[in-house]
């Protein structure tokens, strides 16, 4: 089984899915959608994901097809279709906002933005607005504070005037 990409995703919305119990193998094994799905060399995840975007109707077809491929099926007299549709119903719904929100220009799918990569652009966002503030505040100061140029005292008495020297 390959790696999975959906690592930041391990815990959030497919959780009552993947968990959920299908029955025994004939070893008296517990066997989860998420075993299941793992004896089939499957990404659990990347798998519960795609069944989610499909229609109702045609994620329980795709996962009865799964669970009917089972090396080891589960013992007993289990109706894998009947199963597949109650599993199915464990997965997250999807809303319209979820449809646009996933879709991109000329309804290409995009992919979810992790929490990790929200937080460094926010954080990149706020330092970049912090340098601003600083020139801003640094630049804003008059030209000779700036440079560090002494300003000429003020005084009161008027300037002394050199005496005229005379013509001879």
């Amino acid at each position: 089984m390959s790696q999975s990409r959906s690592e930041f995703f391990r815990g959030a919305p497919f959780d009552r899915f993947l968990q959920a119990r299908i029955g025994e193998d004939r070893n008296g094994t517990l066997l989860t959608v998420l075993s299941a799905l793992a004896r089939l060399d499957v990404d659990p995840w990347e798998e519960a994901e795609a069944l989610a975007r499909l229609p109702r109707v045609a994620a329980a077809r795709k996962l009865d097809l799964l669970l009917a491929s089972l090396p080891n099926r589960p013992i007993g007299d289990l109706d894998s279709g009947t199963d597949a549709v109650r599993l199915i119903a464990l997965l997250p719904e999807r809303t319209p906002a979820d449809a646009a929100q996933r879709a991109g220009p000329a309804g290409v799918a995009t992919v979810p933005q992790s929490p990790l990569l929200r937080s460094l652009i926010l954080y990149l966002i706020v330092m970049l607005l912090m340098f601003t503030c600083e020139w801003l505040v640094t630049n804003s100061k008059s030209p000779t504070a700036a440079t560090g140029a002494a300003a000429p005292p003020a005084s009161s008495a008027p300037a002394a005037v050199p005496a005229a020297v005379p013509d001879k």
